[in-house]
């Protein structure tokens, strides 16, 4: 036999973190920062799922409050704002961070970037082997292509 400690959000009526109870009478459970309510308790437990990088954030713990969508540039209250993509034919210089959004570059000659995102920096092209032919040149959105 075995006891499973409970923590702050599964505690008894007197400890229940969320204020929030089940069908049953069980404590809901409250998602931690970072993670949103996809299924608010009632019958069935809390159900809570991470909010997606610079797309959606949770600043507070709660059994209630869904992920919140980002907006475009700085958010008043800090929490976080949506980060610039590098075009095709643009590579990550430096990735964004609280305090500054992603710096891309345009692909120098020798480099390519075939894919918008914010994470790839440019990169070098391919060079054919000797018993290969230059089928395509490399460009800044598309690498060389060899047979």
């Amino acid at each position: 036999l075995c006891s499973l400690r409970q923590g702050p959000a599964w505690g008894s009526k007197d400890n229940c973190f969320s204020k929030l109870f089940t069908a049953s009478g069980e404590c809901c459970r409250a998602c931690n920062l970072g993670e949103g309510v996809v299924q608010p308790c009632g019958v069935n437990q809390t159900v809570c799922e991470p909010c997606l990088d610079s797309v959606t954030y949770s600043d507070t713990v709660s059994a209630t409050e869904p992920c919140k969508p980002c907006t475009q540039g700085d958010d008043p209250g800090g929490t976080c704002r949506e980060c610039r993509v590098c075009e095709v034919g643009f590579g990550l210089m430096f990735p964004c961070k609280d305090s500054q959004d992603t710096v891309c570059e345009e692909c120098p000659e020798g480099t390519f970037s075939s894919e918008a995102n914010f994470v790839d920096p440019c990169l070098p092209c391919t060079t054919c082997e000797e018993n290969e032919v230059l089928v395509r040149e490399c460009t800044a959105v598309a690498d060389a292509e060899c047979r």
